[in-house]
């Protein structure tokens, strides 16, 4: 099932934020480090006269050359080192950063094996339109999945594809509650893209019940039915050292009433 992404919109105040997850480097299985990231204003610099003359009448003119020179030697040699450097995967911006064909929550450097459980998929409607599509999701998730009422960080993935693959991310700021029920507050996120709607509560059994909504998520697809990957990453902002948590499934969607895709 393909889907094209669209661009988020501003959103006000803490909204602003949005989720980051850079997998590192280390040794054994590779670790995601989870990250709010909010945008910084930018910094306005005075430009520098090169020209100004000197005492003696010498000026930097004749210098400008070289020391031009010398800044392209170093360009040249930082971006060859940067080309050569491996690229880390940064999970939760929808692009295939290590070239390995698989996109964020699909990459064993953001969700390991021994970090994923199944989700079992309660329901799944799918409204599909020309940009934006109508969302209602439902899981269940198993009893390791991590609940923070202060630090509740959040990854959703549909689909795993490069270019065809739809994200969503809420930081810790997001969401309202405690640590047995959690849900978006009413301010729209920029990185939910539409998601307006999600809540994780505890079960007495100790699962989670996860569930998301939209009616104008930045998502579309032109294709009736099909398979489809659902990926959900949790993590706690306020215990790094446990680790984030992924659940995934692939559900079959058919046709269903008045044009829309019902999971099987």
């Amino acid at each position: 099932m393909r889907r094209d992404a669209a661009r988020a919109g501003s959103a006000p105040r803490s909204a602003d934020c949005v989720v980051v997850v850079v997998a590192t480097p280390a040794p054994g299985p590779p670790e995601a480090r989870v990250l709010e990231r909010c945008p910084v204003p930018p910094v306005t610099e005075t430009p520098v006269r090169t020209g100004s003359v000197q005492k003696g009448g010498a000026t930097l003119l004749p210098r400008l050359p070289m020391i031009v020179l010398a800044l392209a030697l170093v360009a040249g040699a930082t971006s060859r080192a940067a080309a050569e450097a491996p690229s880390l995967e940064i999970c939760g911006n929808c692009i295939d950063d290590d070239g390995n064909g698989l996109v964020d929550l699909a990459d064993a450097a953001c969700c390991a094996p021994e970090r994923t459980a199944a989700m079992e998929l309660l329901e799944g409607i799918i409204a599909p339109g020309a940009e934006t599509s109508r969302l209602r999701l439902a899981a269940t998730l198993g009893g390791d999945a991590l609940l923070s009422a202060g630090g509740q960080q959040v990854l959703m993935q549909l689909g795993s594809a490069p270019n065809g693959s739809f994200c969503a991310s809420m930081p810790p700021s997001a969401f309202r509650g405690s640590a047995e029920k959690l849900r978006l507050g009413r301010e729209a996120v920029a990185g939910a893209r539409g998601v307006r709607r999600m809540q994780l509560k505890r079960l007495p059994d100790g699962a989670v019940r996860w569930q998301a909504r939209g009616r104008r998520v930045g998502f579309s697809t032109d294709e009736r039915q099909g398979s489809l990957d659902i990926l959900l990453l949790l993590a706690d902002a306020t215990a790094p050292g446990e680790g984030a948590r992924c659940f995934a499934t692939r559900a079959f969607f058919r046709p269903g009433r008045n044009g829309t895709l019902v999971a099987e």
